[in-house]
């Protein structure tokens, strides 16, 4: 109850007018004042004596002690223009009302009137000070000229023109005065109003400004660091922590030279530091490897600027990004232009080997068909026959051989599904196969049961077996227990499957040689000599490797090979 009494006497607040607000503060201060004074007045008079017409004057106090009241309600309804108006028509009303029961000019009641001028000057406006002293200046005079001349009722003081003079002229310095002053604060607040809404709007087209400047520096892929002199971090973006994986909260107040990968990459940074600080108007430019925090390693490419000097930045700026995909696309590269000479290479001797072995069946074809012409004219039918099963032979050995090559060429442009490949069961196929050539050679194969299942291309895979197997069975020799293992090792991370034999063995300089094309190490065993070179496009093919162990002449073959990330 007692706080809703209390906030009857605050002044109401209008945020969106702050001369409503000013004004409206100054109407309470000079209401509340009257709304407490006129009381203290009334109980004044009727405790006092000799003072005219009290009644009248009680009368006049209580009247404008009511009218306080209704100003009051309408300043909180927001005509504070209005209600200050009001406020001084009462006090001058009063005022004049006052001086008038007094009979004189010089009761004190004459003072209010400078209270007037005064309020309608800071309530309402500068305006108001003009016509309220005119107003009150006319009304002084009036009252002085009907005091003199009897009109007023009789004062219990004596007045003189020049007690009349001197107010006159006193309250029109005081209104001056205070038109100048009121002018001056109006002005004032005019200029602060002014630069207050210039200085608001040169903020937000700052903040505008960093915000754009914000959004650009969070949003873009390259990172920005500034780094003082001694390469402590006083800024990251945003973009850093997709870079190296550590938020700005981590980085900032560390080191730059912490999280670099090597010690060259260290020397690397140092080195463009100096420069930096040597010719400070040069940008520079510079690559390093640095460590993710997830324990990676990234290459980071970086150019750097000194802005040390200037007070708005006061840093060295770095701008980086993260190459490493791009790097490895280069190591990439590099890898298919060697791979791409490698086999450009391969094709050369490919070309030329091709055209060397494929001549031989041509040419004995064409001999013995000048020795079967000869030999129809003489009727040597013997001689004919023979004649006629060399030339088929030829044709068969080119068949052969082109056949080998068509297989050969569709290893890597033709390819299979990869499916789930039981290793142990795919060998049994291969050796029922080639069961005829190993029982001619009475071979005798083991093949290890821990063989797994592994994740390839099931028909190029048994090719591989199956060449292997074949060429273990044709290199035996006079070999008087011939065997063939078929097992798999745990080396490394990938296992090594291997086809070991007990058979002639192969000599170190010939352990790269026999994976080309046409390569047989005895010229009298069958075969094309494409087949090892087929295994070794095919594992290749599966991104695997191959190759031969042996200790020499006699003393067996071991061909190893291996399917990366093959194994279930």
């Amino acid at each position: 109850m007692l706080t809703t009494f209390l906030r009857w006497f605050e002044a109401p607040i209008f945020p969106d007018d702050e001369d409503k607000t000013r004004s409206a503060l100054l109407l309470n201060v000079v209401q509340n004042t009257f709304l407490v004074a006129f009381p203290v007045i009334i109980i004044g008079v009727l405790l006092g004596d000799k003072v005219p017409q009290t009644e009248r004057v009680i009368t006049i106090l209580l009247l404008a002690w009511l009218t306080i009241f209704g100003a009051r309600l309408t300043m909180l309804t927001g005509r504070v223009m209005m209600a200050g108006v009001m406020t001084v028509a009462l006090l001058f009303s009063a005022t004049t009302l006052a001086v008038y029961n007094l009979g004189t000019i010089r009761a004190p009641a004459t003072s209010f009137y400078l209270l007037s001028i005064v309020m309608s000057g800071l309530i309402i406006n500068r305006r108001a000070i003009v016509w309220m002293a005119v107003i009150s200046g006319i009304t002084i005079i009036a009252l002085l000229l009907s005091e003199m001349n009897g009109l007023l009722p009789r004062p219990t003081l004596k007045v003189s023109v020049t007690q009349g003079v001197t107010s006159i002229v006193a309250y029109t310095i005081v209104s001056i005065l205070l038109y100048l002053a009121v002018k001056s604060i109006d002005e004032g607040l005019a200029r602060a109003r002014q630069e207050l809404a210039e200085r608001q709007s040169a903020e937000e087209k700052l903040r505008a400004n960093e915000d754009r400047f914000r959004a650009m520096i969070e949003n873009i892929s390259d990172a920005i660091a500034l780094v003082d002199e001694n390469a402590t971090i006083q800024y990251i973006s945003p973009a850093a922590e997709r870079i190296l994986g550590y938020s700005s909260v981590e980085r900032i107040g560390s080191s730059a030279f912490d999280n670099l990968a090597r010690s060259e990459d260290v020397l690397t940074l140092q080195g463009a530091f100096a420069k930096l600080q040597a010719e400070p108007h040069i940008k520079h430019s510079f690559m390093l490897q640095a460590r993710h925090k997830d324990g990676s390693l990234r290459w980071i490419e970086a150019t750097a600027a000194n802005l040390l000097d200037p007070a708005s930045v006061q840093a060295i700026v770095v701008n980086y990004r993260d190459i490493t995909e791009r790097i490895h696309a280069e190591k990439e590269r590099e890898k298919y232009i060697e791979e791409l000479g490698r086999q450009n290479a391969e094709l050369e001797r490919f070309t030329y080997t091709v055209s060397h072995d494929l001549r031989n069946p041509l040419v004995t074809i064409k001999g013995f068909l000048g020795m079967l012409d000869k030999d129809i004219k003489e009727n040597q039918q013997n001689k004919i026959q023979e004649d006629f099963k060399r030339i088929a032979g030829a044709a068969d050995k080119m068949d052969e051989l082109l056949s080998d090559l068509l297989e050969l060429s569709r290893v890597g442009r033709i390819i299979n599904p990869p499916e789930e490949i039981d290793l142990v069961q795919l060998t049994q196929s291969a050796v029922e196969t080639l069961d005829a050539r190993l029982r001619e050679k009475n071979v005798h194969v083991n093949i290890s049961p821990d063989l797994p299942y592994v994740f390839a291309d099931r028909i190029r895979l048994g090719e591989v077996l199956e060449n292997l197997i074949d060429n273990a069975a044709k290199n035996m020799g006079d070999q008087k227990d011939p065997l063939i293992e078929i097992g798999v090792l745990h080396r490394e991370n990938d296992p090594i499957f291997f086809v070991k034999d007990n058979g002639i063995g192969i000599e170190r300089q010939y352990q790269t040689k026999i994976f080309s094309l046409f390569e047989k190490l005895d010229p009298t065993i069958e075969g094309t000599g494409i087949g090892l070179a087929l295994v070794k496009r095919i594992i290749e093919t599966h991104g695997g490797k191959i190759w031969v162990e042996s200790e020499g002449k006699g003393k067996g073959s071991t061909f190893c090979f291996t399917i990366p990330d093959s194994v279930q």
